[in-house]
């Protein structure tokens, strides 16, 4: 008889610990399902410009009006430049968009320390002979921007060339810049627009406020403000422009 109850005692142990240990496993195959990515995401880091969709910016240049005659002796000899910047999830301050410069000079004085944001532009126009109303209708293309301020701003304080970020559908900043093309002299600022967010969508048909570097409206030889007119898309790249 007590070996009986023994036998009982010794089952009854047995069934409470493969309890347990089927609890405990089912424990752990629910939290390894709740760390784990489900099996269809792709577990690789996301592109900071967005999906890994190739995309494309098409910015149609097509006039400026009303630009500063920054010279009394002679018209401007406009061209437009462009460039495009990884927004970095969190876009750029007004201190940061202030900052952003396209870099023209024909040549780089030693003495002047780098700016940060001054960069090269990443495209440009050809330029239209001595006119306050030029008509551009010249098409530029991007599929890569620069990178985010903080990133150009720790390149730039090394001293490390920029690198390209290529486009796939996320927010990007546009610097785009009027200069007056010179033979003999250097290039001088007409005017500058930074255009905080452009996402895919829609083409954006608009006139564009023309500021000096330090902010201050430009306006032509009648008092009316200068601007140029742009004709934006952003869109994959299969899509025709």
């Amino acid at each position: 008889e007590r070996e009986e109850k023994e036998k009982e005692r010794r089952d009854k142990e047995e069934r409470e610990r493969e309890e347990r240990e089927k609890a405990e496993a089912d424990q752990r195959a629910q939290q390894q399902a709740q760390q784990s990515p489900p099996q269809h995401q792709n577990a690789a880091s996301p592109s900071p410009l967005g999906s890994a969709q190739p995309h494309r910016l098409t910015v149609k240049v097509l006039a400026a009006r009303d630009l500063p005659k920054l010279d009394p002796q002679a018209h401007p000899s406009p061209y437009v430049c462009m460039s495009a910047f990884d927004a970095g999830g969190e876009g750029f301050n007004q201190v940061q968009q202030g900052r952003l410069d396209h870099k023209v000079t024909k040549r780089e004085l030693v003495s002047v320390k780098p700016k940060t944001g001054r960069v090269v532009p990443l495209k440009r126009t050809k330029h239209v002979t001595k006119q306050m109303n030029p008509q551009f209708d010249e098409t530029l293309e991007l599929t890569e921007a620069l990178p985010c301020f903080k990133t150009l701003e720790a390149l730039q304080a090394e001293k490390k060339p920029l690198t390209g970020v290529p486009l796939t559908g996320g927010d990007v900043v546009m610097l785009v810049s009027v200069h007056d093309h010179e033979e003999s002299a250097e290039d001088k600022l007409l005017g500058r627009c930074v255009i905080p967010s452009v996402s895919p969508g829609p083409p954006q048909d608009s006139w564009f406020r023309l500021l000096s570097q330090d902010g201050k409206e430009q306006t032509g030889l009648l008092g009316r403000p200068s601007s140029v007119h742009l004709r934006i898309e952003y869109a994959p790249s299969g899509d025709p422009p």
